[in-house]
C-alpha cells in the first residue's frame, strides 16, 4: 500500500498513524455504502436543486440516528457494534411504524437488541472469464513521487488566482 501525503516529516505523521487513518477510511465508506445502498439513497428525490442540501443532511442525520438506536441497543446486551445489521434496523423500525399489521411480540428496543449481521462473506460477483477484462502482465509498481519545482508552483498560483 502506498500513501502520498505533502506531509513529508515523520515527527508530524508517522507510517503507523497515516496507516491507522487510512484504516478508518473503511468505516467512512461502509457508512456512505449503506445510506446508498440499504437506505435506498443512490438518487436522491429532490426536484429542485434548492432542495438537495438539506435533503442530503436530513438523510444522513436519520442513518446516523438509526444506527445509534440500534448499536445501543447491542451495547446494552454486552454485543459489539460491528455486529449491526442496519437493514435490519431499519426493517425492525418500519415494522414498527406500521399500524395496520398486528402489533409485534417484542418491542422496538427488544427488537433492536437482537439484530445482528448474518456473518456471511459475499463472494465477488465479477465473472471470472468475462471477455472484455483488461489483462495487465505485471501489476503497477510503486508510485514516483517528485517534487514541484518553482515554475510549477508559479503555474499552480496563476491557475488559483483565475478560480
Amino acid at each position: 500500500m502506498y500513501l502520498v501525503t505533502s506531509i513529508l516529516n515523520s515527527l508530524e505523521l508517522s507510517r503507523a498513524q497515516a496507516a491507522e487513518i487510512y484504516r478508518q477510511r473503511w468505516g467512512i465508506e461502509l457508512f456512505f455504502w449503506g445510506h446508498k445502498q440499504i437506505f435506498e439513497r443512490e438518487r436522491l428525490r429532490s426536484h429542485s436543486p434548492q432542495n438537495v442540501p438539506v435533503e442530503l443532511d436530513w438523510s444522513i442525520l436519520a442513518l446516523w440516528v438509526v444506527k445509534l438506536l440500534g448499536v445501543r441497543e447491542l451495547q446494552q446486551h454486552n454485543r459489539r457494534p460491528d455486529e449491526l445489521s442496519v437493514k435490519g434496523v431499519l426493517q425492525a423500525i418500519r415494522e414498527e411504524m406500521e399500524c395496520w399489521r398486528p402489533a409485534p411480540a417484542k418491542n422496538l428496543f427488544a427488537r433492536l437488541a437482537a439484530i445482528k449481521d448474518d456473518g456471511y462473506r459475499r463472494r465477488d460477483k465479477r465473472s471470472r472469464n468475462y471477455p472484455r477484462k483488461k489483462k495487465c502482465g505485471k501489476p503497477p509498481g510503486p508510485p514516483r513521487v517528485r517534487v514541484m519545482s518553482e515554475e510549477q508552483r508559479n503555474q499552480l498560483r496563476a491557475i488559483r488566482l483565475r478560480q
